[in-house]
């Protein structure tokens, strides 16, 4: 009997669509798609791409999630200290998020929204996926531009090459020097054996590139105008999932 290949999927989840949609944020999506097509049209890769609207996408998500399993997420969306926004003035806690994704059982995360690579948020993550080996997440929104060596890592992963820290590192570095997006590498080893210092030293990085990243440049002024309003409204609004 002839073994069936396995397949390896990709799935990328857009949290709080309209709000993506609105903002013309959907080009790391788009770009993604436009670049794994070949692959998905050759059988090569399971490709999804699921837009949140609300709570009702939430709950068919699960559903879905319960049926498939996907190699890699990307998540691309805005978030705070407390989680990702999902729907308008609604947030759901990064362990909340990562409960929902375990059920896709994925091995590689690539979070693309802010505060995504702050330590609270991380740890959670890999607390509640027990699959994943480790994660890219960024401190602040990224253009396609700036995701692009961070994608070419997970796509690397999903198709089962390994990419040392080192040299994740070093093309994170260059891409942050070319493009000013910054992108942190966490793996679920280097995780449980970072100590407090180290810590507090990797999110104080973060915390920098977040307000350089937010407050400079060319996009820093829109991003500003077009989030406050929203941004309030998250801080005051939360979803839990039982």
């Amino acid at each position: 009997m002839t073994a069936i290949a396995r397949v390896p999927g990709l799935l990328v989840v857009e949290a709080n669509a309209f709000r993506l949609h609105a903002e013309k944020n959907t080009q790391i999506a788009d770009s993604l798609e436009k670049t794994v097509r070949p692959q998905v049209d050759h059988g090569q890769l399971r490709w999804s791409r699921y837009p949140v609207r609300g709570e009702a996408d939430i709950k068919s998500g699960r559903i879905l999630a319960s049926l498939l399993n996907f190699d890699a997420v990307v998540i691309v969306g805005h978030g705070n200290p407390g989680g990702l926004e999902v729907a308008p003035g609604v947030v759901m806690a990064w362990r909340d998020v990562g409960r929902v994704l375990a059920l896709v059982n994925p091995r590689t995360l690539l979070a693309i929204s802010c505060f995504a690579g702050f330590s609270s948020a991380v740890d959670d993550l890999f607390q509640e996926i027990g699959t994943l080996d480790f994660m890219l997440g960024s401190p602040a929104p990224l253009t396609a531009k700036q995701a692009q060596v961070a994608l070419g890592e997970l796509l690397l992963h999903t198709f089962g090459a390994e990419v040392s820290p080192e040299l994740s590192t070093i093309g994170s570095l260059i891409n942050a020097y070319l493009t000013g997006g910054v992108v942190f590498r966490r793996s679920r080893k280097g995780m449980a054996t970072t100590s407090c210092s180290d810590r507090f030293v990797q999110d104080l990085l973060s915390n920098i590139a977040w307000a350089v990243m937010n407050e400079g440049g060319t996009r820093g002024r829109a991003f500003r105008n077009r989030s406050a309003v929203t941004d309030r409204g998250m801080r005051s609004a939360s979803v839990r999932l039982t």
